[in-house]
């Protein structure tokens, strides 16, 4: 078992303290190797992503009465700049991935004071592509807006249902893929992923150097 953390830029952080170990089971040995991934990595890598600051998305075209709604609460159509306001809390449980985020959102074309604070909840799954973890499946479990006035407070229940452009966050995070630690040219192929209270364990082939 390796350990790994993920960063930006050119500040490595500490490794963050020690979770649930992975525990490797014999059910499975027709595989050729096996890595465990704690949920410290993602957490470094929530950590990653609050610490790079403020990003941009864009509020897309959906129809005339949603963005009419989003407009009355600070979000017209086009791009905003999103902060997050926490790291966000990530957790791996036998279902995949749970991710809570915590942001504010302000128009950049309009901005209009105060930002729009939001807490969403999303439930994820990851597959290996090489030494890299990518994003397999993305849900949408729950998205709420906290307006700062009693018009947006109003509006704000119309439209909790209906931001479809929030999951960007979390695939900003995975734009790149997520590394896991393997000597260079080392790869997984077919892979299969197995979840578990505070990690999960990649089994699979390996493909190497030469």
């Amino acid at each position: 078992m390796t350990k790994g953390v993920v960063y930006y830029g050119d500040t490595r952080p500490a490794l963050p303290a020690a979770g649930v170990v992975p525990v490797f089971k014999d059910k499975d040995s027709n595989r050729m190797a096996y890595v465990g991934v704690s949920e410290d990595l993602f957490k470094s890598a929530g950590q990653a992503l609050y610490d790079h600051g403020p990003f941009e998305l864009t509020v897309p075209q959906i129809n005339l009465i949603v963005n009419s709604l989003l407009k009355k609460l600070g979000l017209p159509k086009g791009p905003v700049e999103v902060q997050l306001t926490g790291v966000p809390v990530i957790k791996i449980n036998k279902d995949g991935v749970s991710v809570s985020v915590k942001a504010s959102a302000q128009s950049k074309t309009k901005p209009l004071p105060p930002p729009l604070a939001m807490e969403c909840q999303f439930g994820i799954k990851v597959d290996l592509n090489g030494r890299r973890l990518i994003l397999q499946s993305l849900s949408l479990s729950k998205c709420k807006a906290k307006p700062g006035t009693k018009k947006g407070k109003f509006v704000a229940g119309l439209v909790e249902g209906i931001i479809k452009w929030i999951p960007s966050i979390i695939k900003i995070l995975f734009k790149k893929g997520v590394q896991i630690p393997l000597p260079d040219g080392l790869n997984f192929t077919q892979t299969k992923i197995d979840y578990h209270p505070g990690y999960f364990v990649v089994g699979g082939s390996l493909t190497l150097p030469g």
